[in-house]
């Protein structure tokens, strides 16, 4: 197989995999999908990217490793509470990012 083959056959994969994952995304964000042509095409630009990271960042954080480096403990209200703070933050964030988008001066 040449190495323009196998280069052409992982562009068509990372596409299909791009869009499966914005995909997901538009299915865990229904009925609430963008309205105007460029705000899909900013989803489907961002919006994949953005739901590894967070999906990775999520795992990472509150894994058997690192949630032991918040607490001790297997169930901890100071790990709820910090999933919770974190939470608001990334949701505050995505709303006023939304209302940018949604609102442009």
């Amino acid at each position: 197989m040449s190495t323009q083959h196998r280069w052409r056959r992982s562009v068509v994969f990372g596409a299909v995999a791009w869009l499966l994952l914005a995909g997901i995304t538009v299915l865990q964000l229904w009925p609430d999908v963008p309205k105007s042509r460029a705000g899909w095409i900013l989803f489907i630009t961002i919006g994949p990217p953005l739901y590894v990271l967070l999906e990775a960042t999520g795992s990472w954080l509150f894994s058997q490793k690192r949630g032991m480096a918040i607490s001790r403990s297997r169930f901890s209200l100071l790990r709820v509470f910090i999933a919770l703070l974190l939470s608001l933050v990334l949701l505050s964030g995505v709303w006023w990012l939304a209302w940018l988008i949604g609102n442009p001066s």
